[in-house]
């Protein structure tokens, strides 16, 4: 199977007879019907980092990653009323936004680069 590309966005796709075009070739098994969840950068399928997943899947990424106790750890030693208030979120939120002001704090806890918060999101959005 080919996609059919315009910059780094991907637009269609074609069979591998497809002639014309800028097109990348993928396996078959490919799911066509998510290319809007993908980019194109340095002819290579990127996942576009959602900006917001349900609190469900923020904490099952988390957990996948060996973070979720880390995470509740460092929300309960906040100062006051910092801890309130972000426990109030973490426990009643029923989504998290990726530029947040509590994914930002707690990204810099965990010493995690932007790309890791990137791909923390793009686990939590497929789960």
């Amino acid at each position: 199977m080919k996609l059919i590309l315009q910059g780094d966005r991907i637009v269609g796709t074609a069979t591998d007879e497809f002639v014309g075009g800028d097109t990348l070739s993928v396996s078959d098994d490919f799911d066509s019907y998510s290319i809007s969840k993908y980019r194109v950068v340095d002819r290579q399928l990127v996942p576009l980092v959602p900006q917001v997943v349900t609190m469900r899947q923020a904490r099952i990424a988390l957990h996948r990653k060996n973070l979720l106790t880390t995470v509740e750890t460092s929300l309960s030693s906040l100062p006051e009323p910092q801890k309130t208030e972000a426990l109030i979120e973490w426990e009643y939120a029923t989504e998290v936004q990726r530029t947040s002001p509590l994914v930002q704090s707690l990204a810099m806890v965990l010493t995690l680069s932007e790309q890791q918060v990137d791909e923390l999101f793009v686990l939590a959005s497929a789960l």
